[in-house]
């Protein structure tokens, strides 16, 4: 799992949020925002071990993001490497 895909999920859910509370004000020329943290739950359940789930609150109560667990990501990427392998050898004897 990805950090930034965390990041990027969360920063998404809560600009509109962001907008409405900094609204300009008269006279304003320009202001910046940034967050430097955010309250964020990572749940894991048992029954669903293949699953990293992170809570994050937003303006209509709180958010699940589900996501794949470092593990399953692993699993995922090593077989998609060991197809990719398979079939470059099938090549390599074809050709």
């Amino acid at each position: 799992m990805s950090n930034q895909r965390v990041r990027d999920h969360v920063v998404g859910e809560l600009t509109p949020v962001l907008r409405e509370l900094l609204l300009p004000h008269d006279q304003e020329i320009a202001h910046h925002a940034s967050l430097r943290y955010i309250r964020l739950a990572r749940v894991v359940v048992p029954e669903h071990p293949r699953r990293e789930y992170f809570v994050f609150p937003t303006s209509d109560g709180p958010h699940v993001l589900a996501l794949p667990s470092q593990r399953r990501t692993r699993q995922i990427t090593a077989l998609v490497l060991g197809a990719l392998v398979l079939a470059a050898l099938i090549a390599r004897l074809v050709a």
